[in-house]
């Protein structure tokens, strides 16, 4: 039942798309303590909580230290609810091992705000961030005369404006695709007329991106 699993490699090149699957790490305690790394984009949930949760929809794959137990339980409960699901051979330690890219398991912040009016390279940072570290946190937008505020009031961190400066922030390991910050900005302020957020906008970076051709190393 190869189908079951996923291997490392596998997941890695498809973590930067818009379709990847939502990764569930279901790592104990004492293993997340061991490395406080995390497969860019994973969301840590305890197995108890995945059970009690509304999860169903979509396509999942479940990571623990070894993928074993943790693993293989947490794809099977999200394949009885329907849900398409499988487990990561070989689990984080395999991941470790094939040197695939990593990122910091402490949350940059619960909540981000940025402008309503994003140039190219604030749009590229956006994508990292929503594509790469933490695909379900909220990022509203406000306009750039009140970002600092409507930060400070609503406990939240602006988008930075620069790629790199949010993959240090984030001790992001994974190669950020050559092009992605060379897209127009008409393009981007083109786009916003017909959407009402940046998120919404995002597309457009995958566009970009696959209009270049871009085939991403993933190995560092």
């Amino acid at each position: 039942m190869a189908h079951l699993f996923i291997t490392p490699h596998a997941l890695a090149a498809c973590l930067h798309k818009a379709d990847a699957p939502q990764i569930i790490d279901l790592c104990d305690a004492e293993d997340a303590a061991a490395d406080a790394r995390r497969i860019p984009g994973a969301i840590p949930l305890a197995l108890a909580d995945l059970e009690r949760s509304d999860l169903a929809a979509g396509s999942f794959v479940c990571i623990c230290q070894k993928g074993g137990k943790l693993s293989q339980l947490g794809a099977a409960i999200l394949r009885d609810r329907g849900a398409t699901a499988s487990a990561l051979f070989g689990g984080h330690l395999a991941w470790v091992a094939d040197d695939l890219p990593l990122t910091s398991a402490d949350a940059l912040a619960a909540r981000w705000v940025m402008p309503t009016d994003p140039d190219w390279a604030e749009l590229a940072a956006l994508w990292v961030l929503r594509r790469l570290i933490d695909r379900r946190v909220p990022v509203m937008p406000v306009t750039r005369d009140w970002l600092d505020k409507a930060a400070e009031v609503w406990g939240a961190r602006v988008v930075p404006s620069n790629v790199g400066h949010l993959t240090r922030l984030a001790n992001l390991t994974f190669p950020i695709p050559p092009h992605l910050t060379d897209g127009p900005d008409r393009m981007v302020a083109g786009r916003l007329t017909h959407v009402t957020s940046p998120v919404q906008a995002l597309d457009l970076v995958d566009d970009w991106l696959a209009g270049q051709d871009t085939a991403l190393d993933v190995s560092v």
